[in-house]
């Protein structure tokens, strides 16, 4: 089940990382939640200029998935800041937002449509019936699940390999824009 977006979640945490200068000791990774919300922004970017619809699901625990159409209107934008804005509980269920977006994915018109799951990778790995569906989507489809890797690339758990047809690690904001 969808519930809305945002109306009922807790408002956004203020995260606060000490900052770490020294020449041996690399700044800090930003707070995830500041991760997500610009990849939420160049998806929707990326769709608009590839001309293609984009939904954004947003999960935590159990039953805890949120759906929202990424539209690059003012309202949309509108919609989509104050859904990032939110924050979300602890736990992670991956099963709920992958059956949704297969479900979207099988019943067509999104048949060009690819995954990107953001995580921590800490997911357990997905039930029996979500793993089927995926390798069906795969080789039937074509469908392509991108696991972006906050953190260490070692983090990868068995529900990550077991999930995403390709990892993308991301380390450090100083690496993004490096070739």
């Amino acid at each position: 089940m969808i519930k809305p977006c945002c109306a009922d979640l807790n408002p956004p945490k203020q995260l606060s990382r000490p900052s770490r200068t020294h020449a041996h000791h690399p700044p800090l990774p930003p707070a995830p939640p500041l991760l997500h919300q610009a990849v939420a922004l160049e998806c929707m970017r990326s769709a608009h200029r590839a001309r293609r619809r984009a939904l954004l699901y947003a999960f935590s625990g159990p039953g805890d998935v949120r759906e929202l159409a990424l539209a690059p209107t003012p309202d949309g934008l509108a919609d989509l800041l104050a859904f990032l804005r939110c924050s979300f509980g602890g736990g992670t269920d991956a099963d709920a937002p992958l059956e949704l977006a297969l479900e979207r994915i099988e019943a067509g018109g999104w048949g060009d449509a690819d995954v990107l799951l953001v995580t921590d990778g800490e997911l357990p790995p997905p039930s029996p019936a979500v793993k089927a569906r995926l390798e069906a989507a795969t080789t039937d489809l074509g469908l392509e699940v991108h696991a972006l890797l906050v953190g260490r690339a070692d983090a990868a758990s068995d529900g990550v390999r077991a999930i995403a047809t390709d990892v993308h690690v991301f380390r450090s904001w100083s690496a993004v824009g490096e070739g």
